[in-house]
């Protein structure tokens, strides 16, 4: 079987206690079958495993988590931060989770894809020192976006699409966006349908179509503040959270978005220079999760990448009203949303269909959100 995967994928390498972002806390870690039953077996420790297992029933199947403890830590992680599993039995008697995160392995009918989670602050940390656009590497055709014929022609053309520089940032997250929604409504080739988001003389109408739309600063701010608070109220009091949301919810409750154009205008300027970060972090994210051939689930996986870069961004801003902004708030943040939003794809969409009636976004919505 053929395997693509990021080209950062081999350099990437656990940091462990030095990880001030564990990945052993804040979130539900789920145990594979083998990995449970091979506790059990295990006669000496079999008290000490099992007591720190729970049981859900998941559409008619048992589903087994680790029974997290205080402050929604792994039983397992001890003081220094460190596994006491791997300490005391190696490796292999990890669940399937523990071992492989962050990487992540999709599988497909003829082929295997590497990619990597930005819920890991190294992961984040490899991007930002990759000196130009991730890349997808494919074992025969060493660059995979020259394989046009299988499952995933329409992720590759919003990868290229995203790399078009010659376009400004928001004009290819609208352009993606508007070319799903071409998919979905349009009859017909679906290539025929991407190729002509490969013309120019057409990307310039729909550009020219929705520069003409005026948003107010206000109406944007306004959206963003009210996303932002109702996406990490859950989560603000949560020990490996707080120390992240505490401060700038309490900016978020009380800023006067009349008086903050001009705060957001420098801040923007200052944060340009993360453009490539962001950019790539959404290729990455592409790459791993957009891989729906149900349209529906498509845009929604899309709207989720999208949503992180909003708080990701506005999350900073709100930290440069407390004082100057550095590149590891910028990665904390995309760590942080990656795991508050992306792994929690039925809470969005309920999120979504509350708010809005149906959980995909209008253009309109889209374009209020990123302007």
């Amino acid at each position: 079987m053929d395997n693509i995967k990021l080209d950062i994928y081999d350099g990437f390498c656990c940091i462990a206690d030095r990880c001030e972002f564990t990945c052993c806390a804040g979130w539900d870690i789920s145990i594979d079958e083998d990995t449970c039953k091979n506790w059990r077996d295990m006669e000496q420790q079999s008290r000490y495993f099992s007591s720190n297992i729970k049981t859900q029933k998941n559409k008619r199947e048992k589903v087994y988590y680790i029974k997290m403890g205080q402050q929604k830590r792994c039983p397992f992680l001890n003081e220094k931060e460190l596994c006491n599993v791997v300490i005391h039995y190696g490796d292999d008697k990890l669940p399937f989770t523990c071992r492989t995160y962050p990487r992540q392995v999709n599988l497909f009918s003829d082929h295997q894809e590497f990619s990597l989670s930005c819920g890991c602050p190294s992961v984040v940390d490899l991007i930002y020192h990759n000196p130009r656009n991730v890349q997808l590497v494919h074992e025969k055709y060493i660059n995979a976006e020259d394989i046009k014929e299988n499952e995933t022609f329409m992720r590759q053309a919003m990868i290229l699409l995203i790399k078009e520089r010659s376009l400004s940032f928001k004009d290819r997250i609208l352009l993606i966006f508007h070319m799903l929604f071409s998919m979905k409504e349009q009859q017909g080739n679906p290539k025929d349908i991407i190729y002509k988001y490969q013309d120019e003389e057409y990307v310039v109408s729909l550009i020219r179509l929705w520069s003409g739309i005026k948003i107010n600063y206000e109406d944007t701010a306004t959206e963003k503040s009210e996303l932002f608070l109702d996406i990490v109220q859950n989560y603000r009091n949560e020990i490996s959270y707080s120390r992240y949301l505490t401060d700038i919810v309490d900016i978020a409750e009380k800023l006067d978005e009349n008086e903050s154009k001009k705060a957001w205008d420098e801040f923007q300027t200052e944060f340009n220079r993360y453009d490539m970060l962001m950019e790539n972090c959404i290729i990455t994210k592409i790459f791993a999760n957009c891989i729906s051939e149900d349209m529906d689930e498509l845009i929604m996986s899309y709207q989720m990448i999208i949503t992180e870069l909003v708080m990701v961004k506005y999350s900073v801003f709100l930290t440069s009203k407390i004082r100057p902004f550095h590149y590891s708030d910028v990665r904390d943040y995309v760590a942080l949303y990656s795991r508050i939003i992306g792994y929690n794809t039925e809470g969005m969409i309920e999120f979504w269909e509350e708010s809005f009636e149906e959980p995909l976004w209008q253009f309109g919505y889209m374009l209020l959100l990123i302007s």
